[in-house]
């Protein structure tokens, strides 16, 4: 049976004008360069992106997903920026974020609302009577420094080598995929969920706080990609399906519903004027 969810964005997505800025600020056009890895950094009292897509500069100010932006220009897909900017005095992830969003008014007109539709969703549940299991660990963190709080569960990841938190890593392993969630809530984890499966997915697990999450699942494999190993096509694959992996490894299922989901759509966007 499938089930109903109304889900809304964060306050990220609250229009009005922003009462933070910053107190530099440089936006320089990049050459359309695939080949650099492009970066997105906070510290202190500095924001720093290199060979940033503007489409993602703007999906890390208002928090949503990319799945979840409309009406965006096509060049704002392609088109990659150096931004560079200071605040008065070091700030908290959200209020740089809240800077980034007056950054983008300001230099690139960007105008936006919101709309929201009932759409087919899965919605992330727990299996009945479940506790949680192994890749699945609740932790107590302070993300604007991203430090552990002393009573904390040490998470997936170890001393000294933690990534701040929302960060996703991805490892590809011939044909199993390795993904690791540092200090996300449910929702977030969910959302992310959507990009790999084929409607989006919202948080109906009512599990709060912060979590590290582990998953191993297996890719589909072509013909062309199995013969290169010398497999047949149809070998039986060893590696979890995603649905399988979030049942076995975190006993977490899927179920189909509808959802009220908001996107945030571009009503105005411009080409930034050089510094």
């Amino acid at each position: 049976m499938g089930i109903a969810l109304v889900v809304s964005f964060e306050a990220a997505i609250t229009q009005g004008t922003p009462a933070l800025r910053f107190d530099v600020a440089s936006v320089k056009p990049r050459a359309n360069d695939t080949t650099t890895p492009f970066s997105f950094n906070i510290v202190g009292d500095g924001l720093t992106a290199i060979n940033y897509p503007l489409v993602n500069l703007i999906t890390q100010a208002y928090d949503v997903p990319v799945a979840r932006l409309e009406k965006l220009p096509a060049w704002a897909r392609i088109e990659r920026f150096d931004v560079r900017a200071r605040a008065a005095r070091p700030a908290s992830r959200k209020e740089m974020l809240e800077m980034l969003r007056a950054l983008l008014s300001e230099r690139f007109a960007l105008k936006t609302h919101t709309e929201s539709r009932v759409t087919d969703v899965y919605v992330l549940t727990r299996e009945e009577a479940a506790s949680r299991w192994r890749g699945l660990r609740q932790i107590s963190i302070d993300c604007d420094n991203n430090q552990l709080s002393p009573d904390s569960d040490p998470g997936l990841f170890e001393p000294g080598q933690r990534p701040k938190c929302g960060t996703t890593l991805v490892e590809y392993r011939d044909n199993s995929i390795r993904l690791r969630h540092a200090g996300v809530t449910m929702g977030r984890f969910a959302e992310s969920l959507g990009e790999r499966l084929d409607r989006p997915v919202l948080d109906g697990t009512s599990l709060t706080g912060i979590f590290d999450i582990e998953l191993h699942y297996g890719r589909e494999r072509s013909a062309a990609f199995a013969s290169q190993r010398g497999r047949a096509a149809a070998e039986p694959d060893l590696q979890p399906t995603l649905r399988d992996a979030l049942k076995e490894q975190l006993r977490l299922i899927v179920v189909p519903g509808q959802g009220a989901i908001d996107s945030l759509v571009v009503d105005v966007l411009e080409r930034p004027e050089p510094d």
